[in-house]
């Protein structure tokens, strides 16, 4: 929850295009949202991939943080954003 909390004081660039770090902090949001949803504290690729394999919403979101990974373009600010806050709230809801 502090890392999800920390992600997002941080400034974004306007508008919803590419933004370095995104892709790492939408997979930090998937590895914690698998940690409290399954007690299994993964690398967070396969957090990532776990969470588009249950069909999560946002799986076409976490698809491209995982392609960027391998040098595709990352997620927008934007989508990161909103995708973290959810997570948040959704663990704060378990807690």
């Amino acid at each position: 929850m502090d890392a999800l909390t920390w992600r997002l004081a941080l400034p974004t660039p306007p508008g919803d295009a590419p933004a370095a770090g995104a892709e790492d902090a939408v997979l930090g949001a998937c590895r914690a949202l698998v940690r409290c949803r399954d007690g299994d504290w993964l690398p967070k690729v396969a957090a990532g991939r776990r969470l588009v394999g249950r069909g999560h919403p946002a799986a076409g979101l976490i698809e491209r943080a995982i392609a960027a990974r391998g040098g595709g373009p990352p997620p927008g600010g934007v989508a990161a954003r909103a995708f973290q806050r959810g997570v948040r709230d959704e663990i704060r809801a378990m807690l």
